[in-house]
């Protein structure tokens, strides 16, 4: 089995909107609507949202509206205080719902990066598959430059072996929630994703090519942004 697990518990207090994020619209669609939109498409074949609990009923009412004959099952369970609690929970609630074997494949992607492709997620498996884990990533095209105390240049590393991170991150279920598990207090306060898991443990992530387009909305730039590319990159998956 394939699962999916979108995270969506973010209350969207850096874009001081009325209601998280995921919930405006885009394209006259909410957003995370757009991104499930895009796994119903791919290879998954269960996908689970972890929301803010205060808006569980909301996010059961839009998919209700606006995916009424979803051809997948669509689970919404509560999530975290933040993105490795929400990862946690949605795959509690996968292994509460679903019996999960050694084979089976976890699809994590951000319910605010609707851009992503079906292309994308389905390489992202099938390298997940062959590897363990995988990481969507693009190239850094400016000069990366380090500080350590914001003043000053500590050090200007070679550009061509950055990398930006971005989702779906695609991992093996089991041994992702074995690594979560043994992982120690310093290293959950020093979590930014699911793939430094691995890389704490000397672990290989797999790469594969995203694009510019498949940004987190996360500022009302952004949103203004992802609402006038809404047409063009959205518009086959609204038919």
């Amino acid at each position: 089995m394939i699962y999916a697990g979108i995270l969506a518990g973010g209350t969207g207090s850096r874009l001081n909107a009325t209601m998280p994020k995921q919930f405006l619209k885009i394209g006259g669609t909410p957003i995370f609507i757009e991104t499930t939109k895009k796994m119903l498409k791919s290879d998954v074949d269960v996908i689970v949202i972890g929301c803010h609990a205060d808006y569980i009923q909301h996010a059961k009412d839009e998919i209700a509206k606006y995916l009424p004959n979803a051809d997948k099952e669509i689970v919404v369970c509560e999530g975290g205080c933040d993105r490795l609690s929400t990862l946690v929970a949605i795959m509690d609630e996968i292994e509460k719902r679903y019996t999960v074997t050694s084979d089976d494949i976890f699809v994590t992607h951000d319910s605010v990066r609707p851009f992503v492709t079906v292309d994308m997620l389905n390489l992202s498996i099938k390298k997940a598959k062959e590897v363990g884990a995988c990481n969507t990533v693009t190239p850094a095209t400016d000069t990366i430059v380090i500080s350590k105390d914001g003043d000053f240049i500590y050090s200007m590393p070679d550009r061509s072996e950055i990398f930006l991170g971005q989702c779906p991150q695609t991992f093996n279920f089991v041994k992702l929630k074995g690594l979560i598990a043994g992982l120690t207090q310093e290293q959950k306060s020093s979590l930014t994703d699911a793939c430094k898991i691995f890389t704490f443990n000397n672990l290989p992530v797999a790469l594969i090519s995203g694009d510019a387009s498949n940004f987190k909305i996360t500022t009302m730039g952004d949103y203004d942004i992802a609402s006038a590319m809404a047409d063009k990159y959205l518009g086959e998956f609204n038919d």
